[in-house]
């Protein structure tokens, strides 16, 4: 325009294109803009519980979704009936997650749900107020004067079986954990989405999605 604004839809985009000005005497830098497809589920998947500041109180969740499937919303239904009657509601954000080796990419978004009951069992739905999960559950840490958490070193592709069987010795504990650590290297390339489909599907299930 007038003040050398150029305005671009991108709607619709499929491919990757290059910009510059071509404006006399001479050409700016020439700019790339990437183009995306989309990939996931269009429900929330990888579902997960992180740490939060007090876990008797509080519980943060995030998840992942297809941005072609749902808003660029994050909402948590938070219930004590599986039935999910008297939900309460708490929103966060979705922040796209670019994977650039694959050209593709999803929404991942948070939301921490505050106010709760120490030591009681929630259920709950996350989306973006349209397109929910499934009902799930998880607990608030109770009061005690102990805190129980395990931690796992540095991993590679191959230990998946190793954290597996870790899994099985600690849901023979008597006791729950209230939190684990992993110390990095389970994804070695963050712009390659099987990377994490490995990762994520270790720690979103069995005792360490419930942790």
């Amino acid at each position: 325009d007038e003040n050398g604004i150029l305005t671009i839809d991108l709607s619709g985009l499929t491919a990757g294109w290059k910009v510059a000005s071509d404006r006399k005497p001479g050409c700016s830098f020439a700019y790339e803009l990437p183009a995306y497809g989309t990939v996931g589920m269009k429900t929330p998947y990888n579902i997960l519980s992180n740490a939060v500041t007090d876990p008797k109180t509080m519980k943060n969740i995030t998840w992942m979704v297809n941005p072609d499937a749902a808003a660029a919303a994050a909402m948590m239904r938070v219930s004590a009936s599986a039935d999910m009657a008297d939900a309460m509601i708490f929103s966060g954000s979705c922040t796209p997650l670019v994977f650039a080796v694959d050209g593709l990419a999803s929404y991942g978004c948070t939301v921490t749900a505050s106010g709760l009951t120490a030591g009681t069992t929630y259920y709950f739905q996350v989306g973006d107020g349209t397109v929910w999960s499934e009902v799930g559950p998880f607990a608030t840490a109770a009061e005690k004067d102990y805190t129980a958490f395990f931690v796992i070193g540095d991993m590679q592709g191959e230990d998946a079986k190793t954290v597996a069987d870790f899994a099985g010795l600690m849901n023979g504990e008597d006791f729950e954990y209230d939190f684990g650590a992993q110390l990095g290297d389970a994804v070695d390339n963050v712009g390659n989405i099987a990377e994490w489909k490995g990762v994520l599907n270790i720690f979103g299930s069995d005792i360490f999605g419930k942790t």
